[in-house]
């Protein structure tokens, strides 16, 4: 019989229902985290592993509407993203474009 659109669903595992392997994997790495000291271990994490860490559990897509309740967050790391930052490396960006630009002409006027 082929797959038709539309049929019931009669085997296999319930929808929702967890892999074993995961499951085991995620109460390993829990255990592995409680045993290095938890919240007290993350704290002492230099920033870079800690944002990397970051970036791999926060959601990738934000629902696009909030309630009153639930306002949106700015998350700023100083050295990372806070506004001060952000202009000094679009200065250095642009300082390199136009040196590069500078060396493109002066080579072609040559």
């Amino acid at each position: 019989m082929t797959f038709q659109m539309g049929r019931q669903k009669t085997g296999g595992r319930k929808i929702g229902t967890p892999n074993k392997s995961t499951q085991l994997l995620k109460e390993a790495i829990l255990q592995a985290f409680q045993d290095k000291g938890g919240i007290s271990y993350l704290k002492e994490l230099p920033d870079n592993l800690f944002i990397q860490l970051l970036t791999k559990i926060l959601p990738r897509n934000l629902p696009q509407e909030f309630s009153e309740d639930i306002k949106p967050v700015e998350l700023y790391i100083r050295g990372f993203s806070d506004p001060e930052s952000i202009k000094r490396r679009e200065q250095l960006d642009f300082d390199a474009k136009t040196k590069a630009y500078k060396e493109i002409f002066k080579e072609k006027s040559n």
